[in-house]
């Protein structure tokens, strides 16, 4: 799957949809509209500017002008339009984090909006808010043609952003659902490949073992209740067990 999605020209992503039957072609509310004129003025402060040197005299209130080229506020009377990619039901299913993650370009139907993802912005249909800081994706590094990535394997380049973006992954992927348990490690293998061919160390079942001591250092999330696993899956020292 690896290849499937890396060398797509446009994943289509249906985010909003709960089940195959409920479709995902629905229109979408339109943004709210807020009045920018209210906020987007330039802010003035003041501030004092004490005499200069070898001059007497009282302090002299100054002004500091500032111009906000961004800012967001709820508009009044409405929800809070700030959008979470974690409400989507997409975002809870183990199989699809790999057509969300290695797609270089993807329309998403959000549940508020049509988005288009590339690897250097999001841009959503109808100015829909959406907060760039909740994005993750992946390293440019790994959206390369295989040759090129084995000249960045043999140069040893950017491996620390990717030991960064596996562990942004796993957190990611432990916390979505799997239905076949055996599917656990499968549905993580196109990216896991992706990675293999720049860190040039063996896989062992979700971990490396160039930093294996690091990766056995995972804990489960606070207060969660994990069951035991009713199927073999993966050795209990991996976070696939």
């Amino acid at each position: 799957m690896r290849l499937v999605y890396r060398d797509a020209h446009v994943t289509i992503i249906a985010a909003s949809a709960r089940r195959v039957s409920e479709g995902f072609l629905q229109e979408r509310p339109a943004a709210p509209i807020t009045d920018h004129s209210t906020f987007l003025r330039d802010i003035t402060l003041p501030f004092l500017c004490p005499p200069g040197k070898g001059h007497s005299g009282e302090h002299v209130v100054g002004e500091l002008r500032v111009s906000p080229i961004w800012t967001y506020t709820d508009p009044p009377g409405q929800p809070s339009v700030q959008y979470n990619p974690n409400v989507e039901p997409v975002n809870d299913r183990g199989w699809c984090m790999q057509e969300y993650f290695m797609s270089p370009r993807s329309l998403v139907f959000a549940s508020h909006t049509l988005q288009f993802h590339c690897q250097t912005a999001v841009q959503n249909i109808g100015s829909a808010y959406h907060d760039e800081e909740r994005r993750a994706r992946l390293p440019d590094v790994l959206f390369l043609q295989d040759e090129d990535l084995q000249l960045i394997a043999d140069l040893g380049g950017d491996e620390w952003q990717l030991r960064e973006a596996w562990h942004m992954l796993v957190r990611d992927y432990t916390r979505r659902s799997i239905t076949v348990p055996g599917d656990k490690l499968v549905a993580l293998g196109g990216i896991a490949e992706g990675m293999h061919r720049i860190f040039r160390t063996q896989y062992l079942a979700g971990l490396w073992r160039d930093t294996l001591l690091a990766d056995l250092l995972w804990s489960k999330r606070v207060r969660s209740d994990i069951p035991r696993p009713r199927e073999y899956r993966a050795p209990s020292w991996s976070w696939a067990a």
